[in-house]
């Protein structure tokens, strides 16, 4: 750009100027050269979707064209209806489903708002309780009487319908068919009687038992050895005591004798054991039996 500048101003000085009134260095002079003109870039658009979109760069004009995005206008889609909570005056376009209403959105309240594209927290509902001035309880917050909420009574129950007829008897089976005729039977042959079997001779007799064997004789049991005869007396170097006083005779209610009870006489020796009687003589033995006639 400043070669350009210094080009023209070369120019000038030769008598040559840019008479373009577009340019930035536009001169009059007697000898006209557009070559020498110099101009601003020209930024523009470019997005098919934008209302200044620049499909096409003009030529031949010396311009430089550079694209911006920053260039680019949109046409502006808003709500322009002055009623909805969302207007919007400075769009370009009006659209009616970017509207919004707010309102009540419950069927069953009593300020309920058709057009009312979102719930606003605005619904009332009816307050039911006693509407008579003469009652007691009456109220005039209340807004509908509670006899409105009488239940209603219930339908009356159909007639009874009457009981099915019962079932037609089932027929009686018919006769079983009668059996066909059995053909005359002719008599079997008759068969010699079966022989008897002979009987068996007896089994022969066993032979009688053989009588137990005696057991051994015992052996005599041993003799005791003989009682061996009592130590002799040896003499006491002490005098012998005198024989204790023999105590009072004891009566019913009286106090017993002081001292230890007197010593009770040894029991008596038990016998010497008898020898056991020698066992009788054992019997003989008997023959061996016969053996059996054969």
């Amino acid at each position: 750009m400043r070669t350009l500048l210094l080009a023209a101003a070369a120019a000038v000085a030769a008598g040559q100027s840019c008479q373009d009134t577009t340019a930035e260095n536009f001169a009059t002079s007697n000898i006209r050269d557009d070559s020498l003109c110099a101009y601003e870039p020209v930024y523009y658009c470019a997005d098919s979707s934008a209302t200044n979109y620049l499909a096409s760069i003009p030529t031949g004009t010396g311009k430089d064209y550079f694209a911006r995005v920053w260039m680019c206008e949109y046409t502006l889609t808003a709500c322009m209806d002055s009623t909805a909570d969302n207007y919007f005056p400075q769009g370009d376009l009006h659209d009616q489903s970017k509207c919004s209403f707010g309102g009540c959105t419950n069927p069953d309240a009593i300020n309920y708002d058709s057009s009312a594209t979102y719930h606003d927290g605005s619904c009332q509902y009816d307050k039911v309780g006693c509407t008579d001035p003469n009652a007691a309880n009456y109220n005039s917050a209340f807004t509908v009487s509670c006899q409105a909420f009488t239940p209603p009574s219930p339908p009356p129950s159909p007639p009874a319908s009457p009981p099915p007829p019962p079932p037609p008897s089932p027929s009686p089976p018919p006769p079983p068919p009668s059996p066909p005729p059995s053909p005359p039977t002719s008599p079997a042959p008759s068969s010699p009687p079966p022989s008897l079997p002979q009987p068996s001779p007896p089994p022969p007799s066993p032979p009688p038992p053989s009588p137990p064997p005696f057991p051994p004789p015992s052996p005599p049991p041993p003799t005791p050895p003989p009682p061996s005869p009592p130590p002799p007396d040896t003499p006491s170097p002490f005098p012998p005591s005198p024989p204790p006083f023999p105590p009072p005779p004891w009566s019913p209610g009286a106090m017993p004798p002081f001292g230890p009870p007197p010593p009770s006489p040894p029991p008596p020796s038990p016998p010497p054991p008898s020898a056991p009687p020698s066992p009788p003589p054992s019997p003989p033995p008997l023959p061996p039996p016969s053996p059996p006639p054969s």
